[in-house]
């Protein structure tokens, strides 16, 4: 049997464990996030609001996730205007802009581009992902911030997600009286756009 046969094969033996690390990586991502979603939907979360420099966090998560972006051949360009402040969690902005800049680096394909700019916009401040990928048909668009709801259940469990990224993000987002929405054409790509109040 398989088993049998990965104890005398050692390629095959390297591949049954990586499946085993991967799915245990999986679970373990999916357990920290069903707490996460527990706590915002109970209200147990601490907040440590106070001015945060959003330009500044952005361009951290951006430069974290790059090799991730290089991995599959993608290119990032970030334009993102200075001294945009808010009064946010930076911990969990930091949470938010990782789970849309991740979705983005996961759909969209080898060669493709992604798009950060952050801007004010009145007296709100506006960061959007955009990027080249597979894109969300029309019909999906209206669940896409339900919990494990996924436009492509298959690709999704091969990439990793847990199915619970953009409605963490949204329920963060809405905690700090902003808003986050999704505009996307299938085969064009998507934009995720996350609007704070500005802090005056």
């Amino acid at each position: 049997n398989f088993f049998e046969r990965g104890i005398e094969d050692s390629a095959v033996a390297y591949q049954f464990v990586k499946v085993i690390n991967d799915e245990a990586d999986r679970m373990t991502r999916l357990v920290n996030d069903l707490l996460e979603l527990s706590r915002l939907d109970n209200k147990e979360v601490k907040w440590n609001k106070r001015p945060l420099k959003i330009d500044l966090l952005v361009g951290e998560v951006v430069s974290k996730m790059m090799m991730s972006a290089k991995k599959k051949g993608l290119s990032v360009r970030c334009e993102i205007e200075e001294n945009l402040e808010v009064f946010a969690d930076r911990d969990k902005m930091e949470q938010v802009f990782q789970n849309v800049l991740s979705n983005a680096i996961k759909y969209t394909s080898e060669g493709g581009r992604i798009f950060v700019k952050g801007e004010k916009a009145g007296n709100q401040v506006c960061v959007s992902v955009e990027d080249t990928g597979i894109g969300i048909p029309k019909e999906d668009l209206p669940r896409i911030f339900e919990r494990f709801y996924r436009v492509d259940k298959t690709r999704s469990r091969e990439l990793g997600g847990t199915g619970l990224g953009l409605s963490i993000a949204r329920e963060i987002v809405l905690a700090h009286d902003g808003d986050i929405e999704v505009q996307s054409e299938p085969g064009k790509g998507t934009v995720v756009i996350i609007k704070l109040p500005a802090l005056v």
